[in-house]
């Protein structure tokens, strides 16, 4: 996966397969939003990142799924969970454990942390005791690594 710019929900990605890790083959372009990070999971496979809210300059966490690493679809915006245009968020990293899945970032209100049993539905989860940190850029298996 990769994306063309960043932040800001404005960016365009793409995806790309192997079967070996040395040779690439463009697999989707032009998916709309900035994906930061994939992972197995939910219905195959999990992208996280950020993207447009609607028209406007407004930007969210966003999520699309794969079943085939081929063909990505975004996951229904929720913006009372993934932020809306008074609460800009956005997913730097996702991995597995817990209940699934838990995603890592930031919102205009420091860091973020979302959890998942499918990939598709998302809770935030209180990050209080955070207070003071700009954001999460990954977690792994519960260890989170960030900006102070």
């Amino acid at each position: 996966m990769g994306s063309t710019a960043a932040g800001g929900g404005t960016g365009r990605s793409a995806a790309w397969t192997s079967s070996d890790g040395f040779t690439w083959t463009l697999a989707s372009e032009n998916i709309e939003g900035s994906l930061s990070a994939v992972i197995a999971g939910g219905p195959g496979l999990v992208a996280v990142g950020d993207a447009s809210m609607d028209a406007s300059d407004s930007w969210m966490a966003a999520v699309w799924t794969s079943t085939d690493g081929v063909t990505w679809s975004r996951v229904p915006p929720q913006p009372e969970v993934l932020g809306g245009p008074d609460v800009p968020q956005a997913m730097f990293s996702v991995a597995t454990g817990g209940p699934g899945l838990v995603a890592a970032g930031e919102s205009s209100q420091g860091p973020a942390v979302w959890t998942s049993t499918d990939g598709i539905t998302w809770s935030r989860v209180d990050t209080t005791t955070l207070h003071g940190r700009d954001a999460i850029e990954t977690v792994l298996r519960f260890y989170a690594f960030g900006r102070a």
